[in-house]
């Protein structure tokens, strides 16, 4: 029974979710000769705080030229000069309510037609954004290391002690049996030394 309840909880989050974060349908108005028309996108489309970091999406045109100002809770957030048509996508700095102000100079009435979006998950796909870049970086950067350091250990091994010259072993003198002399210098020896006293020859 709660895994049904947990399944219908997650079915009700994705709908409101897909409800929010679908746009509008394109809306047409009339804009009376030197009067102005506000558009309040609001997070949930009714009105309202736009949560900072959130995207305001938007595409307008006209038959006459409008001049639009994008405003936020500090004042102005952009300004388009006057023209037929625009779009743009602003990224909210400033969480709170924004207005859509579109500005009819003219002595004609001009027919507006505007649509806009408020992506309020655009804060969690910067961060995660964020998080995936750090995490490539710091693949990069452990990679490296590791390049590094087998690099340096195979270096190791070849560059390690150098190699020693070979001794030489002094030459073994031919001492018949019985030898009473060293046959290197002469001198007297005992029949029981392997090296001579004298010039330290090996005897045996």
């Amino acid at each position: 029974m709660n895994s049904v309840r947990v399944a219908l909880a997650f079915v009700g989050a994705a709908l409101f979710a897909l409800a929010v974060a679908m746009p509008v349908s394109a809306t047409t108005v009339t804009v009376p000769a030197n009067d102005y028309y506000v558009v309040e996108p609001g997070q949930f489309y009714g009105g309202g705080p736009i949560l900072q970091g959130s995207d305001l999406s938007f595409t307008w045109s006209s038959d006459r030229a409008l001049r639009l100002v994008v405003s936020g809770p500090s004042g102005v957030v952009e300004y388009y000069s006057s023209s037929t048509h625009g779009s743009d996508t602003i990224e909210v700095d400033e969480t709170g309510t924004y207005f859509m102000t579109w500005t009819n100079s003219g002595s004609v009435a001009a027919i507006l037609t505007y649509d806009y979006d408020v992506d309020m998950f655009a804060p969690v796909e910067h961060t995660l954004d964020t998080i995936v870049l750090g995490i490539a970086i710091a693949a990069i950067v452990i990679v490296v290391i590791i390049v590094l350091v087998v690099v340096l250990v195979i270096k190791g091994d070849h560059g390690g002690k150098p190699a020693q010259a070979p001794q030489h072993a002094q030459p073994v003198s031919s001492l018949p049996p019985n030898a009473t002399n060293c046959p290197t210098c002469g001198a007297a020896i005992d029949g029981t030394n392997q090296w001579c006293a004298r010039c330290g020859a090996r005897l045996r």
